[in-house]
């Protein structure tokens, strides 16, 4: 079945979800201000000073080549390209556009793997009904994006493994589209990066005489896929005369997850732990972070749980609004102990997978997993951010969480009696 070939079913889906989309958004008045809301995080503005830098402005700026430093080039030429066929309106159209088709991708990955319209829907209306990917569509932040190519990477490991000689090129491409968006997915391209090397050299032990046929129009298109990697790590080598995609990584960690920890220890304020440790290098912290491991260990958990089960940052702006934010809070709870629930389930199917040699089921559960539990705990080394940090998890483990359901309850049907025709 190709994508959307059955066309009423994915239309009943699309307005269910633009229905729930607009009547949030007008109804409670977030899209009157959008002139307001689309560049109010201070997070936002870093995106667009660099999307100024592309375009030749503020090259000597201080406060935008310190953007630079943290903020890859992916989503700001994003904004530009938007903003020119639209301003602010054109960035919201475009990432509205891409939270329909994640929807409608979560659909389709449901019902092509489950053969269930109803999980299928289902699964549909988990990923709209979340407040916070929604209200984030106006603003200026990588989620969404970050959140449509995890769609389209769920889609990909699940139903696109019958075109190989592309196969492993688009998952890499979008796992190099995610690194230059969010560059924590650097350990997800990494992965991948690893995995089909694992399998090239398997390729080449076992099938020696293909192997020209086929790899080497393959290491093209690795090559090209690789692109975006390739682009980020020249502008920050000349800019800042660094090797590497960005320094968001040790940043957060200092400025959040170190100060954090220095304010435990020492008792003083949230403020006056930063001004403290702003002199710390990099071997300082670690010491630092070592010796306190009483502390340190803690308080890594801590924060993902809060991350975890956190409120939204964007139910409340530009106006308070009580009934949604409580909404929210009550969601991400849910999410947060169905996480712990599906930890059995989980680890049961793995090793049934594995037992029964059902490498495609496996291959695509343990990816899955991976990429869910990478941002679950990457989120132990900053606070703050509200629900966003997981934010873009939605259609991994909405989907990931529904093949364990179908798989794990498959194991557990009565097989049918066989009836015996009597003479």
């Amino acid at each position: 079945m190709t994508l959307f070939s059955r066309k009423r079913e994915y239309f009943i889906v699309f307005l269910l979800l633009i229905s729930f989309y607009f009547s949030i958004i007008l109804s409670f008045g977030y899209f009157h201000k959008l002139n307001d809301i689309m560049f109010w995080s201070p997070d936002s503005q870093t995106y667009r000073a660099v999307g100024n830098w592309l375009c030749g402005l503020d090259k000597t700026n201080t406060t935008t080549l310190d953007a630079l430093l943290i903020r890859p080039f992916f989503y700001p030429l994003f904004l530009n390209l938007s903003r020119a066929f639209g301003g602010i309106y054109g960035v919201w159209f475009f990432q509205f556009l891409m939270w329909v088709f994640g929807g409608l991708l979560i659909y389709h990955v449901v019902k092509n793997n489950t053969g269930s319209a109803i999980l299928a829907l289902g699964s549909s209306l988990i990923y709209g009904s979340n407040l916070t990917l929604i209200l984030i569509t106006l603003h200026a932040l990588t989620e969404t994006m970050t959140t449509f190519l995890l769609a389209i990477l769920v889609f990909l490991i699940s139903d696109a493994r019958q075109y190989q000689k592309v196969y492993w090129p688009l998952i890499i491409f979008v796992s190099a589209l995610l690194t230059v968006t969010k560059p924590v997915y650097v350990l997800l391209l990494i992965g991948v990066l690893g995995y089909w090397f694992y399998f090239l050299i398997q390729d080449i032990y076992y099938k020696r005489n293909k192997f020209r046929k086929i790899h080497y129009s393959t290491f093209l298109y690795i090559i090209l896929a690789l692109l975006p990697v390739f682009i980020q790590i020249s502008i920050m080598k000349t800019t800042h005369n660094r090797f590497a995609i960005s320094e968001i990584g040790s940043r957060t960690i200092k400025g959040f997850y170190f100060a954090r920890l220095y304010k435990q220890v020492n008792h003083v304020s949230m403020q006056e732990a930063w001004e403290k440790t702003k002199p710390f290098d990099k071997k300082r912290a670690i010491k630092f972070i070592l010796k306190h491991y009483k502390f340190s260990i803690p308080l890594y958990f801590t924060l993902i749980k809060e991350n975890l089960v956190t409120g939204s940052n964007f139910v409340n702006y530009p106006r308070t609004q009580k009934l949604l934010d409580r909404y929210m809070k009550i969601l991400n709870k849910i999410y947060y102990y169905l996480h712990l629930l599906m930890i059995i389930p989980l680890a049961w199917t793995i090793i049934s997978l594995a037992k029964k040699k059902k490498k495609k089921d496996l291959e695509t559960i343990v990816f899955l997993a991976s990429v869910l539990y990478l941002v679950i705990f990457t989120s132990g080394v900053t606070f703050g951010q509200g629900d966003r940090i997981v934010l873009p998890t939605l259609p991994v483990w909405i989907t990931l969480y529904t093949l364990l359901i179908t798989k794990f309850n498959a194991n557990f049907a009565r097989p049918k009696a066989k009836t015996q025709n009597t003479a």
